[in-house]
Order: structure tokens, then sequence, then C-alpha cells
């Protein structure tokens, strides 16, 4: 069932608002139980969701709010990538994303730092599907954070993950 927002291929232990434009992780989180386990489509160890939205063309930009997180992934993802056990947050599995932990990172075949001067409030993601070119932006400034070039070879869908461990909360406000 895909709702506004963001579709049940999330973990059982995240949970939304009512609208489900928020996703946080917490630590007195109760798993939902009627969740179906053991569906390939659905992430059982990594805390991320799926957008309810699939880009196969065109140019897509969304915001996402990271104040109240301290450590978080976003993203996009191809629709088959693997979603079961540990999770590889790379362009080779299909996966091309950002973080935070601790510091601010950009997940290609290595991570690397992201140079940023402030810390991050609004994430603004820019998808151009045909141009193969998905790029990250503080959204506050509009500063380029990184970019990854690619020929995406199936329709792609936004990821969110409010890292465990600490008490985390995402936001999407432009969608």
């Amino acid at each position: 069932m895909e709702r506004e927002g963001v579709t049940e291929a999330g973990n059982r232990l995240l949970r939304f608002n009512r609208d489900y434009t928020l996703v946080e992780w917490s630590r007195s989180a109760t798993p939902d139980l009627e969740a179906a386990p053991g569906d390939p489509g659905r992430f059982d160890l990594f805390p991320a969701v799926l957008a309810s939205a699939r880009f196969s063309s065109g140019r897509r930009y969304w915001e996402v709010d990271v104040t109240d997180s301290v450590s978080w992934h976003l993203g996009v993802t191809c629709v088959h990538s693997p979603r079961q056990g540990c999770v590889k947050l790379t362009p080779a599995h299909g996966y091309w994303s950002i973080c935070r932990l601790l510091d601010y990172w950009e997940n290609g075949e290595q991570r690397r730092p992201l140079s940023v001067d402030t810390e991050l409030a609004k994430v603004g993601v820019y998808l151009d599907f045909e141009a193969g070119q998905l790029s990250f932006y503080d959204a506050n400034c509009m500063a380029l954070l990184c970019s990854f070039d690619v020929t995406f070879r199936s329709p792609v869908v936004p990821f969110f993950s409010p890292c465990m461990g600490v008490d985390s909360t995402l936001r999407l406000c432009h969608y």
C-alpha cells in the first residue's frame, strides 16, 4: 500500500507521522508487528524507508529536513536493489547517497568526506534521470555538496534513513 510520501517498505522499527512525511527512529519505538516480516522489498535490518514515487524519466527535486537528526542517510536507490541483511550503500549495489555519521559523507564506492561549513538543516536532492545526474545541496543556501554521474538502468526511488542508536527524525518538506 502506498501513502503520500513513503511506502510500506520501511523497517518495522520506524515510526511515521499521520501524513507520512516524517520518519523517526526512537529507542522507545514499538515495532510495527503487523508489517510483513521477511518481505524482500522491505528493509529488515537497515532502518530505512522508500518514498512512494518511482522515477524512470524527467527531473525531480525534493528537500529533507535533517535538523532533528544527528545521524542519517538519504539518497536514491534502484527499485530492485537489495534491502535484506546488511545493506551496502554504494553505487555498485544500486544506492547513491550522502550521510551524517558524526561528520558528513558522500557514499560512493569509497566513502569521502563532504565539505560542509555549517551544520545542515535541509538537504536538497536533484535528480535528472536522462542526464544521469544526482546532486545533493545545502538547501538553505543551495551550495552543492556532491554529485553522482550515473547511467540509471532501472527506475529509482528516494530513500531515507534515520540511523539507529540515537533518537533521529527526518522530514520530507518539499516533494
